[in-house]
């Protein structure tokens, strides 16, 4: 199983904790492999909606070979079947063998784990990632910082609350 951390850095190890380097060089292929691990692995995203969110500068015909190639890159990083595809239009990660810190910080505060929630919120999401004229992605990920730091804020809170209420 491969292990993607976007929290308060970006790293992607393989199922030996070998780091796989290559790949976060490559700003925008990383930034599609995390679109496509949230909320969590297993989410289906539709390729359409792919192509305008990272390559919005390129009409379709063009867009759609750009992310078949970048769909391939990821797949020479990825163990085989990490990325799936739903017939022509839809793509995901499978989530038994792709894990992510944002994921594992959903269930920890589903569960009202709150301490163990704040322990995996070590920073924003995927700091230092910028994807030139890719208007969309920037955004998404603008609104998914503001979501996930509010989730710890929360998390704090309540966990501050439980503690104070139990001496």
């Amino acid at each position: 199983m491969h292990t993607l951390r976007m929290l308060g850095g970006i790293s992607l190890s393989d199922a030996d904790g070998g780091e796989l380097d290559a790949l976060l060089r490559q700003p925008k292929h990383l930034a599609l492999l995390s679109y496509l691990a949230m909320p969590r692995p297993g989410t289906w995203h539709r390729r359409d909606s792919l192509l305008v969110t990272f390559w919005p500068e390129l009409d379709q015909g063009k867009a759609r070979p750009a992310l078949r190639r970048a769909l391939y890159v990821l797949r020479g990083h990825l163990v085989d079947g990490a990325i799936r595809s739903r017939g022509d239009d839809e793509v995901s990660l499978d989530p038994a063998l792709i894990s992510t810190d944002v994921g594992a910080l959903a269930e920890d505060l589903s569960a009202g784990r709150h301490a163990n929630a704040l322990a995996r919120y070590t920073g924003d999401l995927l700091p230092g990632l910028h994807i030139p004229d890719a208007e969309e992605f920037e955004k998404w990920l603008g609104n998914e910082r503001s979501r996930l730091k509010t989730q710890a804020l929360k998390a704090a809170a309540l966990l501050a609350k439980s503690r104070e209420s139990s001496g």
